[in-house]
Protein backbone atom coordinates (compact mmCIF):
# COMPACT_ATOMS: atom_id res chain seq x y z
CA UNK A 1 0.00 0.00 0.00
CA UNK A 2 1.43 3.37 -0.95
CA UNK A 3 1.86 6.21 1.51
CA UNK A 4 -1.02 8.18 -0.02
CA UNK A 5 -3.45 5.27 0.33
CA UNK A 6 -2.33 4.47 3.85
CA UNK A 7 -2.68 8.13 4.87
CA UNK A 8 -6.24 8.39 3.48
CA UNK A 9 -7.12 5.14 5.26
CA UNK A 10 -5.78 6.51 8.53
CA UNK A 11 -7.78 9.71 8.07
CA UNK A 12 -10.99 7.74 7.56
CA UNK A 13 -10.12 5.56 10.59
CA UNK A 14 -9.53 8.67 12.71
CA UNK A 15 -12.90 10.05 11.58
CA UNK A 16 -14.65 6.79 12.53
CA UNK A 17 -12.99 6.68 15.93
CA UNK A 18 -13.76 10.36 16.57
CA UNK A 19 -17.46 9.51 16.21
CA UNK A 20 -17.07 7.18 19.17
CA UNK A 21 -17.71 4.00 17.19
CA UNK A 22 -15.10 1.27 17.23
CA UNK A 23 -14.47 -0.94 14.20
CA UNK A 24 -14.89 -4.70 14.55
CA UNK A 25 -11.73 -6.65 15.37
CA UNK A 26 -12.52 -10.19 14.21
CA UNK A 27 -14.33 -11.94 11.39
CA UNK A 28 -15.81 -15.37 11.04
CA UNK A 29 -16.15 -17.29 7.80
CA UNK A 30 -17.15 -20.87 7.03
CA UNK A 31 -14.62 -21.06 4.18
CA UNK A 32 -11.56 -20.52 6.34
CA UNK A 33 -10.20 -23.28 8.56
CA UNK A 34 -9.28 -20.70 11.20
CA UNK A 35 -12.49 -18.73 11.70
CA UNK A 36 -10.86 -15.99 13.79
CA UNK A 37 -8.80 -13.58 11.74
CA UNK A 38 -7.56 -10.24 13.02
CA UNK A 39 -8.58 -7.52 10.62
CA UNK A 40 -7.23 -4.00 10.31
CA UNK A 41 -5.99 -1.29 7.93
CA UNK A 42 -8.92 -0.62 5.58
CA UNK A 43 -11.99 1.18 6.85
CA UNK A 44 -15.15 0.24 5.05
CA UNK A 45 -18.88 0.85 5.31
CA UNK A 46 -20.61 0.85 8.66
CA UNK A 47 -17.39 1.56 10.56
CA UNK A 48 -15.89 -1.81 9.72
CA UNK A 49 -12.18 -2.49 9.33
CA UNK A 50 -10.94 -5.22 7.03
CA UNK A 51 -7.59 -6.14 5.60
CA UNK A 52 -8.70 -7.90 2.46
CA UNK A 53 -5.07 -8.75 1.63
CA UNK A 54 -4.80 -10.96 4.72
CA UNK A 55 -8.09 -12.63 3.91
CA UNK A 56 -6.86 -13.40 0.39
CA UNK A 57 -3.55 -14.78 1.65
CA UNK A 58 -5.37 -16.96 4.19
CA UNK A 59 -7.75 -18.23 1.50
CA UNK A 60 -4.87 -19.01 -0.89
CA UNK A 61 -3.03 -20.86 1.87
CA UNK A 62 -6.13 -22.90 2.72
CA UNK A 63 -6.71 -23.59 -0.98
CA UNK A 64 -3.16 -24.77 -1.64
CA UNK A 65 -3.15 -27.02 1.45
CA UNK A 66 -6.63 -28.41 0.61
CA UNK A 67 -8.22 -27.09 3.81
CA UNK A 68 -11.37 -25.64 2.24
CA UNK A 69 -14.52 -27.22 3.60
CA UNK A 70 -17.42 -28.34 1.44
CA UNK A 71 -20.80 -26.92 2.41
CA UNK A 72 -23.18 -29.32 4.12
CA UNK A 73 -26.01 -29.01 1.62
CA UNK A 74 -26.53 -28.47 -2.07
CA UNK A 75 -27.49 -24.91 -3.08
CA UNK A 76 -29.69 -26.26 -5.87
CA UNK A 77 -31.68 -29.18 -4.44
CA UNK A 78 -31.02 -28.63 -0.72
CA UNK A 79 -29.98 -32.23 0.06
CA UNK A 80 -27.34 -32.86 2.72
CA UNK A 81 -24.06 -34.77 2.36
CA UNK A 82 -24.15 -35.31 -1.38
CA UNK A 83 -21.41 -32.90 -2.57
CA UNK A 84 -18.10 -33.86 -4.18
CA UNK A 85 -15.24 -31.67 -5.35
CA UNK A 86 -15.76 -31.05 -9.07
CA UNK A 87 -13.21 -28.65 -10.53
CA UNK A 88 -11.64 -25.23 -10.13
CA UNK A 89 -11.41 -22.08 -12.17
CA UNK A 90 -9.51 -18.80 -11.84
CA UNK A 91 -11.17 -15.49 -11.18
CA UNK A 92 -9.62 -12.02 -11.37
CA UNK A 93 -10.59 -9.73 -8.51
CA UNK A 94 -9.80 -6.06 -8.11
CA UNK A 95 -9.39 -4.95 -4.50
CA UNK A 96 -8.13 -1.79 -2.84
CA UNK A 97 -4.74 -3.48 -2.55
CA UNK A 98 -4.54 -4.36 -6.27
CA UNK A 99 -5.56 -6.99 -8.81
CA UNK A 100 -5.42 -10.65 -7.81
CA UNK A 101 -6.05 -13.94 -9.57
CA UNK A 102 -7.96 -16.23 -7.19
CA UNK A 103 -8.67 -19.95 -7.64
CA UNK A 104 -12.29 -20.89 -7.03
CA UNK A 105 -13.34 -24.48 -6.20
CA UNK A 106 -16.54 -25.96 -7.60
CA UNK A 107 -18.62 -28.74 -6.07
CA UNK A 108 -21.05 -31.14 -7.75
CA UNK A 109 -24.17 -32.64 -6.22
CA UNK A 110 -24.43 -36.41 -6.72
CA UNK A 111 -28.24 -36.26 -6.41
CA UNK A 112 -29.27 -33.48 -8.79
CA UNK A 113 -26.05 -33.21 -10.85
CA UNK A 114 -25.82 -29.46 -10.34
CA UNK A 115 -22.52 -27.66 -9.84
CA UNK A 116 -21.82 -24.41 -8.05
CA UNK A 117 -18.75 -22.45 -6.92
CA UNK A 118 -17.55 -21.97 -3.35
CA UNK A 119 -16.89 -18.24 -3.38
CA UNK A 120 -14.77 -16.82 -0.56
CA UNK A 121 -16.34 -14.07 1.54
CA UNK A 122 -14.33 -11.30 -0.14
CA UNK A 123 -15.87 -12.00 -3.60
CA UNK A 124 -19.49 -11.39 -4.60
CA UNK A 125 -21.20 -13.43 -7.29
CA UNK A 126 -20.95 -11.81 -10.75
CA UNK A 127 -18.73 -8.96 -9.49
CA UNK A 128 -15.14 -8.32 -10.56
CA UNK A 129 -14.45 -5.95 -7.68
CA UNK A 130 -13.83 -7.20 -4.15
CA UNK A 131 -16.13 -6.59 -1.22
CA UNK A 132 -13.78 -3.90 0.13
CA UNK A 133 -14.11 -1.76 -3.02
CA UNK A 134 -17.88 -2.18 -3.22
CA UNK A 135 -18.51 -1.36 0.43
CA UNK A 136 -16.17 1.63 0.38
CA UNK A 137 -17.80 3.00 -2.78
CA UNK A 138 -21.29 2.53 -1.37
CA UNK A 139 -20.33 4.14 1.93
CA UNK A 140 -18.84 7.15 0.14
CA UNK A 141 -21.83 7.29 -2.22
CA UNK A 142 -24.11 8.11 0.72
CA UNK A 143 -22.37 11.47 1.11
CA UNK A 144 -21.10 12.14 -2.42
CA UNK A 145 -22.19 11.80 -6.01
CA UNK A 146 -21.23 8.73 -8.04
CA UNK A 147 -18.87 10.90 -10.11
CA UNK A 148 -17.04 12.09 -6.98
CA UNK A 149 -16.75 8.51 -5.65
CA UNK A 150 -15.26 7.32 -8.96
CA UNK A 151 -12.74 10.18 -9.06
CA UNK A 152 -11.66 9.56 -5.44
CA UNK A 153 -11.26 5.80 -5.99
CA UNK A 154 -9.13 6.57 -9.05
CA UNK A 155 -7.09 9.18 -7.22
CA UNK A 156 -6.56 7.23 -3.96
CA UNK A 157 -6.43 3.62 -5.16
CA UNK A 158 -5.88 3.71 -8.93
CA UNK A 159 -9.18 1.94 -9.63
CA UNK A 160 -10.68 2.90 -13.00
CA UNK A 161 -14.40 2.53 -12.27
CA UNK A 162 -17.22 3.78 -14.39
CA UNK A 163 -19.89 5.99 -12.85
CA UNK A 164 -22.52 3.53 -14.05
CA UNK A 165 -20.81 0.73 -12.09
CA UNK A 166 -21.20 2.57 -8.78
CA UNK A 167 -24.77 3.50 -9.66
CA UNK A 168 -25.57 -0.16 -10.46
CA UNK A 169 -23.99 -1.33 -7.18
CA UNK A 170 -26.17 1.15 -5.35
CA UNK A 171 -29.36 0.05 -7.11
CA UNK A 172 -28.82 -3.67 -7.69
CA UNK A 173 -27.01 -5.06 -4.65
CA UNK A 174 -29.76 -5.96 -2.25
CA UNK A 175 -29.95 -4.53 1.22
CA UNK A 176 -29.76 -8.03 2.74
CA UNK A 177 -26.51 -8.71 0.88
CA UNK A 178 -25.09 -5.45 2.18
CA UNK A 179 -26.11 -6.31 5.74
CA UNK A 180 -24.35 -9.69 5.47
CA UNK A 181 -21.19 -8.02 4.13
CA UNK A 182 -21.12 -5.44 6.89
CA UNK A 183 -21.24 -8.22 9.48
CA UNK A 184 -17.94 -9.69 8.20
Amino acid sequence: MTGKKRESTRLVMAEVLSRGKKPKAEISSPLFSNPRLIISDLVLGSNMAIDIGRMIEKYLDDFSHKRLEKPGRCEICGRNGCLNWHSKYWRKVRTLSGKRKIPIKRVRCTECGGTFPLLPVFILKYRRYGVDVILLALEWEKEKTCEKVVSELMQNYGLALDVLTVWLWKNRISKTTLMKLKKL
